[in-house]
């Protein structure tokens, strides 16, 4: 049963700064889920940036 119920999940390490760090630990106090707090913000900062993104890889790709 836990199999089923597991999330796949990579772990990467990032480096944030003390600024940033002090600002997750004001989020913590609030009873925030950080993690979560993360990676929602990870997926929205991709889906408004995506097309941008994909448009110069696109025009990299055909120089002429």
């Amino acid at each position: 049963m836990y199999n089923k119920m597991k999330q796949l999940t990579v772990r990467h390490t990032v480096m944030i700064s003390e600024a940033q760090a002090k600002s997750l630990a004001t989020l913590k106090d609030y009873n925030v889920n950080v993690s979560q707090f993360i990676r929602m913000a990870i997926k929205e900062k991709l889906k408004r940036d995506w097309p941008k993104i994909k448009a110069e890889k696109e025009r990299f790709k055909f120089p002429f």
